[in-house]
């Protein structure tokens, strides 16, 4: 998996869905947590809980083993819960049903390191439930050495900006950015095509 120094946490478009505010339903939500307990829990760590009315925090973080120890934060997630922000709900495979995307911020990597990226969770709608397809990063989803950022969702397509290194970049900063379409194949994400839009020296 490619990591990112920078914080490239996704922007939010701000006309993707035009229905009334939806909200992120118990069961999904419960699917992704269940994702972070199995890959970021476990002995020895202790999860730290908040939540708004909009978006929940978990940290987790590492139990100290005496008490001149101190813990750690080896991961932090932020799981949106309504309205449009990181929640979009489109037909993703072209199956005239409404799936559901969720973009979920996190930060550490899992050992408390300075890396960021965003998992993608898809929820294919398949009546009367929803089967959640294996998560993406933002930088697995691309084809190139960077992350992708998404814009908007038109024509069953993820539109976004794509972030790429060259072998002489700094982990700071891509200079290549791309205009990229990229449309849900069989369950996988599928790069359909990328314009070069800037190229930075």
């Amino acid at each position: 998996m490619l990591f990112s120094c920078n914080k490239n946490k996704e922007t939010t478009p701000k006309k993707l869905n035009k229905k009334k505010e939806q909200q992120l339903s118990t069961t999904l939500l419960k699917k992704i947590k269940t994702y972070y307990n199995e890959n970021y829990g476990g002995k020895g760590i202790e999860l730290i809980e908040e939540k708004t009315d909009s978006i929940i925090n978990i940290s987790y973080r590492s139990i100290p083993e005496t008490k001149d120890d101190f813990g750690m934060t080896l991961m932090s997630i932020s799981i949106p819960l309504k309205g449009k922000r990181g929640i979009y709900f489109n037909d993703l495979n072209s199956d005239k049903q409404e799936d559901v995307l969720v973009i979920v911020n996190t930060e550490g990597g899992g050992g408390g390191g300075n890396v960021w990226w965003v998992d993608y969770f898809v929820f294919l709608k398949e009546k009367p439930n929803y089967q959640l397809i294996k998560p993406i990063t933002n930088w697995q989803i691309n084809d190139c050495q960077g992350y992708f950022s998404l814009e908007k969702i038109e024509d069953n397509t993820l539109i976004g900006n794509s972030y790429c290194y060259t072998s002489e970049d700094g982990r700071c900063c891509p200079s290549l950015e791309y205009r990229t379409k990229i449309k849900l194949i069989n369950k996988q994400f599928k790069v359909i095509n990328t314009i070069l839009t800037k190229k930075r020296k």
